[in-house]
């Protein structure tokens, strides 16, 4: 009986001598339907990878451009440019919400946009209004 723990001997083949042509070995000789074929079809051009190269830059230069116009409209609206205007009064009404407060905000012109400050104040946390 042979011992199932044991490998067998390891025999070295030649891969030149069990080689065989076959036409899947050189894909530019397969026709549309899969089969061989005698005649050689051309590699991709250069020029349809120069066309994909060039869309893929311009969806790349398009998403850039638009992500930097939305950050660049974020900021000017949380941290818009100017001096700041003298000290001025805003009162809170007992009851107001923060939908109320922000649009008088926006009325009175402490803040550019109600909707802005509105996210912003959502998105740290949230605040407390204190009537006053």
């Amino acid at each position: 009986m042979i011992d199932p723990l044991l490998r067998p001997p390891r025999v070295e083949r030649d891969v030149v001598d069990d080689w065989r042509e076959d036409p899947w070995d050189d894909p530019r000789r397969l026709n549309d339907a899969g089969g061989a074929s005698t005649d050689i079809a051309e590699p991709v051009s250069l020029e349809r990878f120069r066309d994909v190269l060039r869309l893929v830059s311009v969806v790349v230069v398009a998403l850039t451009l638009l992500f930097g116009a939305v950050g660049w409209w974020y900021l000017r609206q949380v941290n818009p440019s100017g001096e700041a205007a003298a000290t001025a009064t805003f009162t809170i009404n007992q009851g107001d919400t923060l939908s109320e407060v922000s649009q008088r905000l926006e009325d009175q012109g402490f803040i550019s946009s109600a909707g802005v400050f509105r996210w912003y104040v959502a998105r740290n946390g949230g605040i407390e209004l204190e009537p006053g």
